[in-house]
């Protein structure tokens, strides 16, 4: 999948989405930067002091809630950190 045609997808799924707020578009879209500048790889993993810096995400709570949910809802595949290792995402077809 390509990087134009996963963003088209995603603006085009969370139209009918009241659950999704600029918090989540932020994060999504620099997820998908950062998967584009690392070659599009199927799973990536993460640094989430660089993905809160570019999102404009302050708390660690908040950008946790914002994972979580854009897992839960299906946008992506999020695998949280085990101990000291790295998150990992895969992006969802919409």
């Amino acid at each position: 999948m390509h990087q134009a045609e996963i963003m088209q997808n995603f603006f085009q799924t969370i139209i009918d989405d009241p659950r999704i707020s600029s918090h989540h578009i932020c994060l999504y879209l620099v997820l998908l930067h950062l998967w584009k500048h690392a070659g599009s790889p199927g799973i990536f993993e993460l640094d989430r002091n660089l993905i809160m810096q570019l999102a404009k995400i302050s708390s660690r709570a908040t950008y946790d809630k914002c994972m979580h949910a854009l897992h839960e809802l299906g946008y992506i595949k999020y695998q949280p950190a085990i101990g000291y290792g790295k998150s990992k995402i895969k992006f969802s077809k919409l």
